[in-house]
């Protein structure tokens, strides 16, 4: 884990060659610049306008940021000092960690962030379809569709049982309160065989960044599991 510092509850942004940095909610918050690359060419992809485009990059971000303090309330409600990470492969939360954390703990942290995103986004929902809410602008109304598809796609997509997302985490939290013996080997089995089925699916849906993403994992955790070194995207 990273090493956890404090800073002001909230400060301007501060553009480098690395990204973008400011303080939220006293936690660093940094997003690289390939974050914002693969935003643009997912939308890009949905033959979207130019507004529209930028109105999906904004959601998209504000939902993975929206997942990543999730995390941040559970790990500041346990004393530790966070920081959040945007790039390439969605977003990180990390803090200064003696390795004492029980396995309660690490379940709630990880199960914070995929859980924010799912009940907001269910409430949004709710508004549109229940309630009848209907916003008079369509750039708003996009906006909240997209809201609505980022945080229950990453969400449920996060909670699966692979390594490193939300739900491997959760896993490996549950076996090692409940056994004893080398939870971490039987997690990534799990995430292996989970990873390797998820791919296949998410390909023969079309779903090709899902697929790309559960394709590596599943390699990655092979590549653990007979001590090999893994396929790593950071920036």
């Amino acid at each position: 884990m990273t090493r956890g510092i404090e800073g002001p509850l909230v400060s301007r942004p501060v553009v480098s060659r690395h990204g973008v940095f400011f303080w939220l909610f006293s936690t660093l918050v940094t997003v690289r610049f390939t974050f914002f690359l693969v935003m643009v060419l997912m939308a890009g992809l949905s033959r979207r306008s130019f507004l529209q485009i930028l109105v999906c990059v904004f959601v998209a971000g504000f939902g993975v940021l929206l997942h990543e303090f999730g995390h941040v309330g559970a790990a500041r409600y346990y004393r530790h000092k966070p920081r959040v990470e945007l790039y390439t492969m969605g977003g990180v939360t990390t803090w200064e960690s003696d390795g004492r954390e029980g396995w309660r703990e690490r379940l709630v942290i990880s199960l914070a962030g995929p859980a924010i995103g799912l009940v907001l986004a269910g409430l949004v929902w709710l508004s549109l379809e229940t309630l009848g809410f209907r916003p008079g602008s369509p750039f708003v109304h996009l906006a909240l569709g997209d809201f609505i598809g980022v945080s229950f796609g990453w969400g449920l997509f996060n909670l699966l049982p692979i390594l490193p997302l939300d739900g491997g985490q959760a896993l490996e939290a549950i076996l090692t309160g409940r056994f004893a013996r080398d939870p971490r080997r039987t997690t990534r089995i799990v995430s292996l065989i989970v990873g390797g089925v998820t791919a296949l699916l998410a390909f023969s849906a079309g779903w090709t960044w899902a697929g790309a993403l559960a394709a590596m994992f599943a390699y990655n955790n092979a590549q653990r599991l007979r001590g090999g070194r893994e396929v790593r995207i950071v920036g």
